[in-house]
């Protein structure tokens, strides 16, 4: 898999800009957690792996 921060940015906008019309399709949500993870899940079909440093960074002491 590819990791998220290896693509550039033009080719991340591009897969940002799929996503939401991919999410249109969707239940709507107001769950962050519930929205990263279709992201994730989203973009593991693609190949790509994403990190959520969201959590990661609020889990730090």
């Amino acid at each position: 898999m590819i990791e998220w921060e290896r693509l550039d940015k033009q080719e991340q906008i591009k897969l940002r800009d799929a996503f939401g019309h991919y999410l249109d399709t969707l239940p709507p949500t107001c769950s962050l957690d519930m929205k990263i993870a279709r992201f994730q899940e989203w973009l593991s079909q693609k190949g790509i792996r994403y990190h959520d440093r969201i959590k990661a960074d609020s889990s730090r002491p």
